[in-house]
């Protein structure tokens, strides 16, 4: 059976056996439009119809019941409990039906009979169809019902659905057993040092992070600037764990506040997915955690999701080496920039080094001077900005690096 909405003319293929005997009313999982979907009656054709007014008419002259002369005319269209049908001549009683008790849900249809499971099972049906594009998220553990906001295809929902899906390979190591994705978001993890060095604009995108609350903890995980894959590093924090979270007065910015007196601060977080991650973290506050030594560690390995100490040069599960911050420190004492190529930051480790470049040319310049008529201060100031250029970025790659664990390979 085709079930078409009247307000956006989506349309939707309804097998028979959901239906059952009575109208149900439900919601188009596209615009929310209200839809009363009908039991389908036989299909009877005119010549069907004349053929059971003839076979009546029969039965009825046979009896005495039917009279072929001409009626005295009189308004039948005021006559009480009929309705003129088609225009045949005859006239069937009417009888206006109670209308059922209304059963919304926001699915294509659901009984109201349906148990949990099947509701459940048509709300994945729908989501499916609303978000094609997004059919590998659909295998991971996710509550879409408490994650994504009713009438599924809206632009907030889309945006989950994107992060859900650049994170979507990496849940599986992610979650532990019997662990559930019940609320996504998105926001940038702020560092103070690097915005008072002026590397704040280029460095947020290599602060993007995805925000995953499960029923036990929450999960941070780096993420490309555009929201499409998982990148570098991984934290975890326990419920547990957190004294306090709290809401920037404009609901832009979270601030999630440890029991050891810790703060990670993450910005530019949409207002909407803001208060749902501040309202449902500050529910589970309080929670106990059975592991809590586990807890307390909040590096995860970036190969196998394992919980780390700090300083480690290697995973202790699966052996992977990680890159260490003294590696990128001596690459950007030799020349700026190469710390952060070390690092993956290929776009600002290339404009440190042009910048390191345009540096030494000014220091090459100002020696040539110093050679021809012997002024020593203008060689001296180059060489004390350069070996300032070189220490800042030498210090901030070494201070990224400590961020968390990236792999070496």
């Amino acid at each position: 059976m085709i079930i078409n909405c009247s307000q956006c003319h989506a349309s939707y293929d309804l097998p028979e056996d959901k239906i059952g005997d009575k109208d149900v009313k439900t919601k188009c999982p596209k615009c929310g439009e209200s839809i009363i979907i009908t039991p389908s009656a036989p299909e009877i054709t005119p010549v069907d119809l004349m053929k059971s007014i003839e076979a009546e008419k029969t039965t009825a002259t046979e009896e005495g019941l039917y009279n072929e002369s001409p009626e005295p005319e009189e308004n039948l269209d005021d006559a009480e409990g009929m309705e003129p049908e088609g225009s045949i001549g005859m006239y069937f009683p009417f009888e206006e039906s109670q209308p059922e008790e209304p059963f919304v849900a926001p699915v294509r249809v659901a009984r109201k009979d349906a148990d949990s499971s099947t509701i459940a099972a048509e709300i994945l049906e729908t989501i499916k169809l609303s978000f094609p594009q997004h059919q590998e998220v659909f295998s991971k553990r996710i509550h879409f019902r408490e994650t994504l906001q009713p009438n599924y295809l809206t632009r907030e929902n889309t945006f989950k659905m994107k992060i859900l899906a650049a994170v979507a390979p990496k849940l599986q190591q992610l979650l532990h057993a019997q662990e559930y994705v019940c609320r996504i978001g998105q926001g940038y993890a702020h560092y103070p040092l690097e915005l008072f060095f002026g590397y704040g604009f280029f460095t947020r995108m290599y602060n993007n992070y995805a925000i995953i609350c499960t029923e036990r903890r929450i999960i941070f995980c780096n993420i490309s600037s555009r929201n499409t894959r998982t990148t570098h590093y991984y934290f975890q924090m326990y419920y547990s764990e957190i004294q306090e979270v709290e809401q920037s007065f404009f609901g832009r910015n979270i601030t999630f506040i440890t029991k050891l007196g810790r703060k990670r601060i993450f910005k530019n977080v949409k207002k909407y997915i803001s208060a749902e991650l501040v309202e449902f973290i500050q529910g589970k506050l309080g929670q106990e955690e059975a592991t809590v030594t586990t807890g307390l560690l909040e590096d995860l390995c970036p190969s196998c999701c394992s919980p780390l100490e700090q300083g480690l040069e290697y995973c202790p599960s699966c052996e992977v080496e990680f890159k260490r911050p003294a590696h990128a420190l001596i690459r950007s004492l030799i020349l700026p920039g190469l710390g952060d190529i070390y690092l993956g930051h290929h776009l600002l480790g290339s404009l440190e080094i042009f910048g390191a470049l345009a540096m030494w040319v000014v220091l090459i310049k100002s020696f040539l001077m110093f050679l021809n008529n012997g002024k020593i201060l203008p060689m001296a100031a180059a060489v004390v900005l350069l070996i300032v250029y070189n220490g800042v970025d030498a210090f901030l790659d070494w201070s990224m690096a400590k961020k968390g664990y990236m792999l070496a390979n």
